[in-house]
Formats: structure tokens, C-alpha cells, sequence
């Protein structure tokens, strides 16, 4: 029997970069959508990447050295920024679409307030999320994350050239 493809020995550690660039990569895809609050999936999308990304970066942390700014809290905590504006979207429209069209106009007028109250809780967590794009925590984990994708691209590179070159090292004593 042959195979059609040549299976490819990947370690541990090259998984791990791969899974890193693939949630780096689709979280900060949705960054500018969210800084201009445009699209509530852009914002659904950037907080499910930044959850992916500290799963793997926690599940990983073990076997490799990432940067010292993409740890597990500050992730989380950007994360949770994000949560919490993604949970008052989601609360706003369920209210709207879901319920008030079935209440009775008396209801309705109640559950106005309650969305004017939920609309003025949003401004405020709006500005949080805005507030975290601006942190040095935000700042260092993109940054340290995109230099150590580029380092690790380097070194593959390097490597896979080694590899193709056949060069042998020898060790002078």
C-alpha cells in the first residue's frame, strides 16, 4: 500500500505554534470592527478568539516558552472585557426581539426602561473595551505575541533549510 501524502512528524511544540497563530491571527482579524463598534459578530468573534487563545497558551505553557505578556490572567482579563460588553448585547437584544413584541403595551413601556438602563450600562462597559485596546496589557500581549510568531517563523525556516540542505554539524573538541 502507498500513501498519497508523506506524513509529516510534527512535536508538540510545533502544534502549539500553530495553534497560537491560527487564534492570533482570527482574534486581532475583528480588533477594528470592534473599536468601531460597528458589528455585534465582530465582537462575538474577537472574544471567542481571545478564549481560544488563553485555553491554548495555558494548555501549552508546560512545554513552551511563551512571552511573558500572553499569560493566562491577562488574557482572561481582556477576555472578560470583552464578555461583558458581548453579554449586554446579547441581554439588549433578546429583550427586543424576543420578548417585548409578545408584552402587553403596559409591559412594553417597563421593558423600555429596563433596555434605556441596559443601552447606558453598554456606554460605560464600551468604554472599558476601549479603554483595554489603549492598556499596556493589551498592547504588550500583541506585540509580544506577533514578535515571538515571527521569531518562531524564523527559526522554522532556518530549520526547514537545514533540513532540505542536509547539513551535517560536527562538534569540535
Amino acid at each position: 500500500m502507498t500513501l498519497a501524502t508523506k506524513p509529516t512528524a510534527k512535536t508538540l511544540a510545533n502544534s502549539s505554534y500553530s495553534a497560537i497563530e491560527k487564534h492570533f491571527d482570527k482574534t486581532w482579524k475583528w480588533e477594528k470592527a470592534v473599536k468601531n463598534d460597528k458589528d455585534a459578530e465582530a465582537l462575538h468573534q474577537m472574544r471567542v478568539g481571545m478564549r481560544r487563545l488563553r485555553t491554548t497558551v495555558t494548555r501549552f505553557n508546560s512545554i513552551v516558552n511563551f512571552p511573558k505578556a500572553a499569560n493566562d490572567k491577562s488574557i482572561g482579563k481582556i477576555a472578560r472585557c470583552l464578555g461583558s460588553l458581548r453579554d449586554l448585547d446579547v441581554l439588549k437584544e433578546t429583550l427586543k426581539n424576543k420578548y417585548q413584541p409578545q408584552l402587553p403595551k403596559k409591559e412594553k413601556a417597563i421593558l423600555d426602561k429596563v433596555i434605556n438602563t441596559l443601552e447606558k450600562q453598554r456606554i460605560n462597559v464600551l468604554a472599558d473595551v476601549k479603554a483595554i485596546f489603549k492598556s499596556e496589557r493589551y498592547k504588550s500581549l500583541k506585540t509580544s505575541l506577533k514578535e515571538w510568531l515571527v521569531g518562531r517563523t524564523k527559526l522554522s525556516t532556518i530549520s526547514k533549510f537545514e533540513n532540505s540542505a542536509s547539513i551535517t554539524r560536527f562538534t569540535v573538541t
